[in-house]
């Protein structure tokens, strides 16, 4: 049970993680700038979310390519859309305007609370397993 109740608490780590990197970015984008992107590709891949390519004009005329997963409903090569993005590091944060989410990651800081709840019954109810099987081993000898 130990090592179930383990991989709860990694699990939970993990959903955890998911939850600050969803919150990081939409934090990021909050209030960014916007500009005008055209679609150059929507790729829908086996598994995963669908993402598309995007080819953004930034203020200064310059024109860079991008990738979301943070778009309304998937328009074809060649819309027109207009995007919010930020600057993180060498990377480009792009989503489609609307497309925020206002309560970002809450499937992942559920998962994260559950998970780590589970685990925490399974280490209780370990514990009280070995207090029981102690209590069998070693039964306490009435006073005479």
């Amino acid at each position: 049970m130990r090592r179930w109740a383990a991989l709860c608490f990694v699990f939970s780590a993990i959903a955890l993680g998911a939850w600050w990197l969803t919150r990081d970015i939409d934090h990021q984008l909050d209030g960014a700038p916007t500009t005008t992107a055209t679609v150059v590709d929507v790729t829908n891949p086996v598994k995963g979310a669908p993402y598309l390519e995007l080819d953004l004009t930034l203020p200064d005329g310059r024109v860079v390519r991008a990738n979301t997963d943070e778009f309304l409903d998937a328009p074809n090569k060649g819309a027109q859309l207009q995007v919010q993005y930020a600057a993180d590091g060498k990377d480009l944060l792009v989503r489609e305007v609307g497309a925020g989410s206002d309560r970002p990651g809450l499937g992942s800081l559920i998962a994260a609370g559950a998970s780590a709840l589970i685990g925490l019954v399974l280490l209780i109810l370990r514990t009280r397993g070995d207090q029981q099987s102690d209590a069998v081993k070693n039964p306490i000898q009435p006073e005479r």
